[in-house]
Order: C-alpha cells, then structure tokens, then sequence
C-alpha cells in the first residue's frame, strides 16, 4: 500500500528558511509602555509602574506594532493537496504595511512651561512629541516624521519621548491612535504617570 509523504515546513533559526516566496506580514494590534530613558538614549530605559513619577525629559512611550507573519509560494496545480501559504511566526527582514497617522492624546489638560501653553484634553500633543523609529534610527518631531510618505510599519517599533517640559507637577494617561494606510486602526492607553518639571 502506497502512503503519501507528507512534508511540513517549520520555522527554524529566526528564519521562515526558503519556502520559495516572500514573506507577507499583517498587524493586529499595538502594544507599548511607559518608561523613563536614561540621558539621551533610546536603548537604555526603565519601565515604569502605573502612577510612577517621573521627569519630563526622561518619560517616553515604547511603542511596537504586534504582527502575523505568513510565508508564500507559487499556488499548487489543481486538484494538489499542498496548501499555497505557510503560517511563520519569525519576524521577516522588511515590514509591508504603511503607517497613515500616528497620533498622542491626553486625559488631562497639558500647560507648558516655557510658554504657559495649555493644550486641552483630548487634543493632539503631537507638537510636543518627538519620535525615535528603530528601524531607520531617526529622530524628529512626530509632526516631521509623518510628513513622510511611505513610512512602514516596522516589528522594530518605536518610541515616544516629550519635547516640551510641563509648567508644574501633572498626572496625565496618554493615548495613542495608530493608523495604517490600509484602513487598519489601533490604539495604545497608556498606564497614569506623574510628570515632574
């Protein structure tokens, strides 16, 4: 009697190893915390507790979106049982998906120091938001960075550090909307922090 081989194609190395196709992802939500940098870096950091305090200056959202990775190759004949993709849950080596808009809101009205500026709950404090992408290593103000077309989505994520300092001791929960250009939506709510001047 005559059994068909059955060849499973596995995950291996950090790798979806060569299936004879390209390596697709899709995003599925955001996930992130609170944290304090140390100095100027963006690699070294401390997650911080809900209601922490902290400086200003230190504070920073990590933010990474969270994917499905699939592996594909050429459609089998007809009648074939061999199914045409591959579930991979290694991270492939370039992001397919384009972000639209990434936004920063806040429960809480946020009064700048040096300006006596008071940006109202609920409106976007991208202006006082710079943005460190892990993937390329650039940063800029959140507002330069979305001027860009194009931008991907990495796996690498990216952080969000203030660039304005508040006029006097605040507790604030910040959200953030995360929009892809292919409609998708997500949002990250951060923990409650206290901000130190």
């Amino acid at each position: 009697m005559f059994f068909p081989l059955l060849m499973l194609f596995a995950c291996k190395n950090d790798g979806c190893g060569d299936l004879g196709g390209i390596t697709y992802s899709n995003i599925t939500s955001l996930t992130g915390s609170i944290v304090s940098f140390e100095d100027n870096s963006y690699s070294s950091y401390d997650t911080l507790e809900d209601k922490a305090e902290v400086p200003f200056y230190s504070f920073g959202l990590r933010l990474s979106p969270v994917a499905e990775y699939y592996s594909l190759r050429k459609e089998a004949p007809k009648g074939s049982w061999l199914s045409a993709a591959y579930a991979c849950s290694p991270l492939p080596p370039q992001p397919t998906e384009d972000i639209a808009d990434i936004a920063v809101f806040s429960n809480a009205d946020y009064t700048q120091g040096s300006s006596s500026k008071v940006i109202a709950a609920g409106d976007t404090l991208n202006s006082i938001f710079e943005i460190y992408d892990y993937a390329s290593g650039r940063i800029v103000g959140l507002p330069d960075f979305l001027i860009d077309e194009q931008m991907k989505a990495s796996y690498q994520g990216f952080a969000l550090r203030l660039s304005v300092a508040v006029a006097a001791i605040q507790q604030h929960q910040f959200i953030v909307h995360y929009h892809l250009t292919n409609g998708e939506f997500y949002t990250y709510q951060a923990s409650a922090v206290t901000l130190i001047p």
